[in-house]
């Protein structure tokens, strides 16, 4: 997908029985930003991450747990 000539790869994953998400295939070349789509039983979550910050990014059990309690 392009947006105002950004390259955006998209990546999905639905909620395991674990209660995380797993991607596949994550490359380091060819986007300017990376789309997670995150889908749950009764909700999703959208969060981009731009390419330059994907190394220091980390998807975890906190951040996944504190998103849940804000949108109690």
């Amino acid at each position: 997908m392009e947006i105002l000539n950004k390259k955006i790869e998209i990546k999905t994953a639905k909620l395991g029985k674990h209660k995380s998400f797993q991607h596949e295939n994550l490359r380091t070349d060819g986007y300017d930003f990376l789309l997670f789509i995150d889908i749950c039983p009764n909700y999703y979550y959208l969060t981009i991450v731009p390419k330059y910050n994907l190394k220091s990014y980390t998807f975890n059990s906190n951040f996944r747990h504190n998103m849940n309690k804000e949108r109690d």
